[in-house]
């Protein structure tokens, strides 16, 4: 095994256990410690038709993100993985202040339950599943234009699926997008000054690698 192909693995593996505790743990303590829930709902998508062929997109991040980290050099692996994180950690923090909830009344299929029941209770506002497709897309903008395009066209129809599913409202939605884009161009200014460390590898030159 490559030194990169083990520095991804231990970033994958960390950022499963990290999102399995923060986005579980913010389900768990709404759920204990019940309060006033709010819905980010419009009007009118009270009344949207629920389109369950959508949740194969939805399903389908997961995999998207672990191609998209498998993609990139050092430390565009690395800085992928701390924009994750920072959107994991600001919105379990948000899903704790202000619990939301679904305001939906069609009927949901079967993959479409499974899908709301990975939602978890309250976590809806922001998008995680969004912001994190917003994520990839922007991860991608310095390959070639068909690669940027293709990135942007499934972001889209992440986000797009989110709302057709009924997993979250619009409003979640757009949230996500904004917090990723935030992230990104937070960490985008400190890019340099991001250091791995050293449990997660001890032989990498603090320099942006080229590789690919």
């Amino acid at each position: 095994m490559t030194q990169s192909s083990a520095f991804t693995i231990k970033l994958i593996l960390l950022f499963t256990l990290l999102f399995t505790i923060c986005y579980g743990g913010s389900s768990l303590i709404n759920t204990l410690f019940p309060r006033e829930t709010f819905s980010p709902a419009l009007d009118f998508e009270q009344y949207l038709p629920i389109h369950g062929q959508w949740v194969w997109v939805y399903f389908s991040l997961p995999v998207a993100l672990m191609v998209t980290i498998w993609r990139l050099g050092w430390y565009e692996k690395w800085r992928f993985f701390v924009v994750l994180c920072g959107e994991l950690f600001s919105g379990c923090l948000i899903f704790l202040l202000f619990p939301m909830k679904l305001s939906f009344h069609a009927q949901a299929t079967d993959a479409v339950r499974i899908a709301h029941i990975i939602g978890m209770t309250h976590n809806y506002l922001p998008s995680l599943h969004a912001a994190f497709a917003w994520t990839l897309a922007l991860a991608w903008q310095h390959e070639k234009w068909t690669m940027r395009l293709l990135a942007w066209i499934y972001a889209w129809a992440v986000v797009i699926s989110t709302v057709a599913i009924q997993a979250h409202h619009i409003a979640d939605a757009v949230s996500g997008c904004l917090l990723a884009d935030v992230w990104w161009r937070v960490l985008s200014r400190y890019d340099y000054q991001i250091n791995i460390p050293k449990f997660l590898t001890s032989s990498i030159i603090k320099t942006r690698s080229t590789s690919r």
